[in-house]
C-alpha cells in the first residue's frame, strides 16, 4: 500500500469551516480508485492533516491532479500551501 499525508495550518476562526469541507470531500471519495483509508485529523493548534492510503503506487499517484485541486478549493481556509509527502505503507496493525 502507498500513502500521501497532506499538511497545512487553518486560518484562525476556519476550523468549522474546514470541518464541514472535510466532511463533503469525504462523501466523493468513492472517486479514487484503489483507495483505502482516508483521515482527516485537526488538533487544537489548527493543524490540520489529512492521510490517504492507497492500495498502489499507480492509484495514489493518479489522484494526485485532486489531491491538488482540493488544497487549492480550500486555500482561503489556510495559512499556507499545504505539505504533502508520499510514503510506502510499511505495516499496518488493527486491533
Amino acid at each position: 500500500m502507498y500513502a500521501r499525508m497532506s499538511r497545512a495550518r487553518i486560518k484562525p476562526g476556519a476550523s468549522a469551516e474546514i470541518r464541514l469541507l472535510c466532511q463533503q470531500l469525504g462523501s466523493q471519495n468513492a472517486e479514487f480508485t484503489g483507495l483505502k483509508y482516508w483521515f482527516t485529523l485537526i488538533n487544537e493548534a489548527g493543524e490540520v492533516v489529512v492521510l490517504s492510503v492507497f492500495d498502489t503506487r499507480k492509484d495514489r499517484d493518479a489522484a494526485a491532479g485532486t489531491n491538488q485541486r482540493r488544497w487549492a478549493d480550500a486555500k482561503h481556509l489556510l495559512e499556507h500551501d499545504p505539505i504533502v509527502t508520499n510514503y510506502e505503507v510499511a505495516a499496518v496493525h488493527e486491533p
